[in-house]
């Protein structure tokens, strides 16, 4: 899926103007399309009101209320706000049928709440894209009443009031948004895409180029899956060794080690402070273990990791979770990079091992994957959390082009960077993983496509995939509150279940 910024949308619609494909014809393209899902989607319904606001997407609302009423429906526009000096959407009013009832909201209030009232199915037309600010008035109640009403609720682009700087009053809440050309951000954003229902992209006669991002459909999603054959063996699918935990944080490597063993590992070496072995033997039959020594602090030691790392016949390698912040613990992660080929994931303090020493990755002969929440992005560039969250994904773009490495950055809009420039933005996410471990999980998750033989790129991308729906999926069974890290490990087996079975 492509995913366009607001801003490149109207840069390609402005291009596509100057070289003669009009806004008027891009309107009606776009119209054309809403109407035509919007017939599809709903074959019984009869009476439609369309909010309609300024500009092209008030544009795109008319076209589409003129086509559903030649299609024999029962249409209402309400427009929102006073038309003056709207040459755009009043060249697409002008072109409305008698049979289209036209009520404009600041002098028609009554009438037009009642034809609201009185729909079926209510189209938002007000805004679009790229909208910030505060809702005005009018619209704020016109979207309250809307979202109070059992009507079905479709939007153009993008539900009004998503992008506003207060969820208060609440956005308008569609089952369905017709999106203009390509997906937006919002659309994949867990904190947006809650208002948008199913999402549809609708073609407007015109393409887009220059900067782009991408998401995963779950069909694409599917696809990555590392086949299974029917000969298989344990050796088929890979080694994955987990690196971690310390004196007061040894659950982190056995929350790893499960996520690798949910996703399809064949084996599991885990490798923890000697002093937790048997409580993880005791969690984690399956796994075989490397109980290490420590230092006085009780951190890993390095000596022995850097020995174990040597001689360990692995596929791929999750290092950092739990190991706390100890000295020297660099060392681990220097002597981990120095093998060539096999792939590498840094989590956690793994992370800020790497981040006090960061020229190693640079040097380092094997695939590097960086798994950072924006804290540990913060202490890997230098930048504020607050300047990271602001642009998430040039922040991860641009360091992973500079270090060469592959880059998740964790979050609520999960952004996947690889070290050729490439950008993609992760779909799926709950609440539900808001809780510690799910990091952990997800880096053992990661490990485990690696060990199958997917590609970093693939396997960063996929991971991603599976662990948000498998948060999906903990809070649909037990709700955000009360899923627990066990809970979202649970799902991840879920979610790789829906994933094979096309589901």
């Amino acid at each position: 899926m492509i995913i366009l910024s607001a801003a490149a949308v109207r840069a390609a619609e402005s291009a596509a103007n100057a070289a003669g494909r009009s806004y008027e014809k891009m309107m009606e393209m776009a119209g054309a399309g809403a109407a035509k899902e919007l017939l599809a989607a709903l074959p019984g319904k009869t009476r439609f009101a369309v909010l309609c606001g300024k500009g092209r997407n008030g544009g795109d609302g008319f076209v589409a209320a003129r086509l559903l009423a030649e299609a024999g429906k029962a249409v209402t526009v309400i427009r929102v706000f006073d038309a003056a000096g709207d040459k755009l959407s009043e060249s697409m009013a002008a072109r409305m049928p008698e049979t289209v009832r036209t009520l404009i909201y600041s002098s028609q209030q009554t009438e037009a709440e009642n034809a609201l009232i009185d729909a079926e199915a209510i189209v938002d037309a007000v805004f679009g894209i790229g909208f910030r600010g505060t809702l005005p008035e009018e619209a704020a109640r016109l979207i309250r009443l809307s979202n109070a009403l059992p009507a079905f609720r479709a939007a153009i682009d993008l539900p009004s009031g998503v992008g506003a700087d207060s969820e208060e009053p609440e956005p308008f809440r569609a089952d369905l948004t017709l999106s203009m050309l390509c997906l937006k951000p919002e659309h994949v954003d867990p904190a947006a895409r809650r208002y948008c229902g199913e999402t549809r992209v609708v073609p407007i006669g015109i393409t887009a180029s220059g900067a782009r991002e991408n998401a995963l459909t779950r069909k694409e999603a599917a696809a990555l899956l590392p086949k299974r054959p029917v000969n298989a063996h344990k050796g088929t699918f890979g080694h994955v060794l987990v690196l971690g935990g310390s004196a007061n944080m040894p659950g982190a490597p056995m929350l790893a080690a499960e996520g690798a063993l949910r996703s399809g590992a064949g084996l599991v070496t885990l490798a923890l402070p000697a002093v937790h072995f048997a409580a993880a033997a005791a969690r984690l039959p399956e796994c075989v273990f490397a109980p290490m020594p420590t230092e006085a602090a009780g951190s890993l030691q390095p000596i022995a990791c850097g020995r174990l790392l040597r001689e360990t016949a692995c596929s791929a390698v999750v290092f950092g979770n739990g190991v706390g912040r100890g000295t020297g613990l660099h060392r681990i992660a220097e002597d981990l990079l120095r093998i060539p080929d096999r792939p590498a994931v840094l989590d956690a303090d793994g992370i800020n091992a790497a981040a006090s020493h960061i020229d190693m990755l640079k040097e380092a002969k094997c695939p590097v994957i960086l798994t950072p929440h924006p804290g540990e992005m913060s202490r890997l560039t230098g930048k504020t959390v607050a300047e990271i969250e602001a642009d998430r994904a040039g922040t991860a773009k641009a360091f992973a082009a500079r270090y060469g490495v592959y880059v998740l950055l964790k979050g609520a809009l999960t952004v996947i960077a690889g070290p050729e420039g490439e950008v993609w933005l992760n779909p799926t996410g709950s609440t539900a993983l808001s809780r510690g471990g799910s990091g952990d999980v997800l880096a053992g998750v990661i490990g485990a496509l690696l060990a199958q033989g997917l590609s970093p790129w693939d396997a960063l991308r996929l991971a991603a995939y599976a662990h948000g729906l498998a948060g999906e999926l903990s809070e649909e069974r037990c709700s955000a509150y009360g899923a627990t890290t066990d809970e979202n490990l649970k799902s991840v087996s879920l979610a790789f279940r829906l994933l094979s079975k096309g589901m």
